[in-house]
């Protein structure tokens, strides 16, 4: 979590959102002797983005109401089942990791960009960055699925650079990430110029945001 740490000494606030809500208040906590000089804190919320339910992005809404996005970074992602390339047919539990895969690779990234683009193009401001891979640039055999929805990712982000007038869209293609599934938000302190944070950390989603009074 060392560009949280950046962060927090930047003077952002957090919003951190994983599976894993032990691990999630431990780097709350640990950024909290960061952020307490600072007058700036960190909130956590538990999202499994495996699970594609209204109501799991229901909570992230209803999270995000209070808060002007500037910045999505969104890495939400998922590679294949221990680190392992496979054949399509050998992958352990197929049918379920299919639809987690899609569910983390694809869903989240559209799902979290409906809940902050209409948002950005009102203002007429906003940037977003959709972390994609190399997996991308061909079909990588042993890798089918997770191959696909890279291409997803890279398409879905050019099209937005395309259409959102006023907002910036770009898809940045890593080489190899391995981390965790964790989602991360950041939020403005201070009225300051929104600045996008490029990650090389896999499974992340990022917004940069000021609380709306």
């Amino acid at each position: 979590m060392s560009y949280a740490r950046q962060l927090a000494h930047k003077r952002y606030n957090l919003l951190l959102i994983s599976r894993s809500a032990d691990k999630l208040e431990k780097v709350r906590n640990d950024l909290q002797v960061i952020q307490q000089p600072l007058n700036t804190t960190t909130k956590v919320l538990n999202i499994d983005f495996t699970i594609n339910t209204d109501e799991v992005y229901d909570r992230i809404d209803r999270e995000l109401q209070a808060m002007d996005i500037h910045v999505l970074i969104n890495n939400v992602g998922m590679y294949c089942p221990d680190g392992v390339p496979r054949n399509f047919i050998d992958v352990p539990e197929l049918n379920k990791y299919n639809q987690d895969i899609i569910n983390v690779n694809i869903i989240a990234c559209t799902r979290l960009t409906t809940l902050i683009l209409p948002a950005m193009i009102h203002r007429g401001r906003g940037v977003i960055i959709n972390l994609s891979s190399f997996g991308a640039t061909f079909p990588y055999p042993q890798l089918a699925v997770y191959s696909a929805t890279k291409v997803y990712v890279d398409y879905f982000s050019r099209a937005l650079e395309a259409e959102s007038l006023g907002t910036w869209a770009a898809n940045h293609l890593p080489v190899y990430l391995c981390q965790r599934p964790t989602a991360l938000l950041v939020r403005q302190s201070e009225p300051l110029a929104a600045r996008a944070v490029l990650l090389d950390i896999s499974f992340i989603v990022w917004f940069i945001y000021s609380t709306v009074i």
